[in-house]
């Protein structure tokens, strides 16, 4: 069975206007979406991290108490925080990516995250100063996930005349977002 890739994955690979379509197509969701890729990535750092600790111990699988004054729920602990603080910073020579292989992919993909968010707040800027049309018609279809037989309804319009009107706006948008991306 194919799995769907990733978000990043996809705007990765995806050129200026693609970029704009993966925004607005997950618009109500695009937030939560790389916040969801961002604990995935705090996740892999993780069971990196508890993979290396069991291959130091040469652990097969069975578990063995030892001295019984270990304290693995503070030491989680100190660790979520110390993984946190290394992704904020970005610090990738932090001891929290020692002997971490994926650490080059974890770069390339918080990167990208923060590439995303930039680009997602500048759109919704750029949306701001759109003709009032225009961002209606956009906010509309995309923000409150209404389809456009219910937009040309609401808006007076025959069918056709609604989705020219929104991916006239959409293409608005996208050349907006094309002259930021150059200027930057």
């Amino acid at each position: 069975m194919a799995t769907e890739a990733s978000i990043i994955s996809r705007y990765i690979l995806a050129d200026f206007e693609e970029r704009v379509c993966i925004m607005l197509d997950n618009y109500t969701t695009f937030e939560a979406q790389l916040e969801i890729e961002l604990d995935g990535i705090e996740y892999r750092i993780k069971e990196e991290r508890a993979y290396q600790r069991r291959s130091a111990k040469g652990d097969l699988g069975v578990r063995v108490q030892t001295s019984g004054i270990s304290d693995p729920t503070y030491q989680e602990a100190v660790e979520n925080i110390m993984i946190a603080e290394a992704l904020q910073k970005m610090d990738f020579n932090s001891d929290i990516f020692k002997d971490n292989k994926e650490v080059e992919d974890i770069k390339r993909d918080i990167y990208a995250v923060e590439i995303m968010q930039i680009d997602f707040r500048n759109m919704k800027k750029q949306m701001k100063v759109l003709k009032p049309r225009d961002r209606n018609a956009l906010l509309s279809v995309y923000s409150e996930e209404i389809d456009m037989p219910v937009f040309a309804v609401n808006e007076g319009i025959d069918y056709e005349s609604a989705k020219s009107r929104v991916n006239r706006a959409r293409k608005r948008l996208q050349e907006k977002m094309i002259i930021f991306w150059n200027q930057n």
